[in-house]
């Protein structure tokens, strides 16, 4: 690994490191296993530029008990209501991304960068790649391994981030201990870099 692409992967790293803990503190809970909020009132969103996610109200037991409330498909309706999936949870990521490059990018050395944020072909999660904005990507399907040495995904949905196509031992060396994975994300990594994807936003910088 050059000098040029270590200080790119600690950059990415520390940029990473700031969306998950922001992320992590704003408690979105899966609307699959989303609990009724005692003083969770109305107004609640009539008008949607997309579909509707279902929040769905439980027992103690965890059972559904009936449909609570739609919201708009939105990172405001995530943060507005503390649910969301991993759609939600990737477009926080990728605005929250944004809004810190526009104010500490020379800080951060993000220079000729791209952020995409990514659907996955034949599975169901969406996340965010950060990567090098001089690589070309392919017309068609594309993976994680086309998106550079140094590209860090970004995982709201597990609240994790990793190096895809760093190798173990840059793992160990650069990242460190915080390259470890529970046996979920591990999971969800493995997945990550076998499907390929669609770009659904990007960003150059």
């Amino acid at each position: 690994m050059t000098n040029a692409e270590r200080q790119r992967v600690e950059a990415r790293m520390a940029m990473a490191r700031k969306i998950i803990t922001w992320l992590a503190d704003l408690k979105i809970q899966s609307c699959n296993q989303w609990y009724h909020k005692i003083g969770l009132v109305d107004p609640f969103p009539t008008k949607t530029d997309g579909p509707l996610l279902p929040v769905y109200n439980r027992d103690l037991s965890g059972n559904r008990v009936g449909l609570l409330r739609q919201f708009p498909y939105s990172d405001f309706g995530a943060m507005s209501y503390q649910a969301g999936n991993c759609g939600e949870k990737s477009l926080l990521c990728y605005n929250y991304f944004d809004m810190m490059a526009k104010t500490t990018q020379g800080l951060l050395n993000l220079n000729n960068t791209r952020v995409l944020r990514c659907s996955a072909i034949g599975w169901d999660h969406a996340y965010v790649i950060v990567m090098d904005d001089g690589i070309i990507l392919p017309f068609g399907n594309k993976t994680a391994a086309d998106c550079g040495k140094t590209a860090c995904v970004i995982d709201g949905w597990q609240e994790d981030w990793h190096f895809p196509n760093l190798t173990w031992w840059e793992m160990l060396t650069v990242v460190g201990v915080e390259a470890r994975a529970g046996i979920g994300q591990e999971a969800v990594r493995i997945n990550v870099r076998s499907h390929s994807f669609n770009i659904t936003h990007q960003k150059n910088y």
